[in-house]
């Protein structure tokens, strides 16, 4: 079941690729597009295969919590 989730993102994110590519002209364009394509593919690919994972505001959270603690001491 997983396998079909996987597959079908990967189509989706394909599609969505391939359907908007012949209507960007610049490179840079294109970069972007990729770019965060492949960052929205990552982080579905990466929530399928661990359901259990932190959100982003938990990330932002364990990194400036040492940042929090120096300045309550202060």
């Amino acid at each position: 079941m997983i396998i079909v989730k996987l597959l079908a993102i990967t189509c989706a994110a394909a599609f969505i690729t391939l359907a908007n590519w012949r209507g960007m002209k610049y490179w840079k364009e294109k970069a972007a597009f990729l770019m965060i394509t492949s960052g929205g593919w990552l982080i579905a690919i990466l929530l399928i295969c661990f359901p259990n994972m932190k959100g982003p505001s938990e990330w932002i959270s364990m990194i400036f919590k040492p940042l929090d603690l120096l300045l309550h001491k202060l």
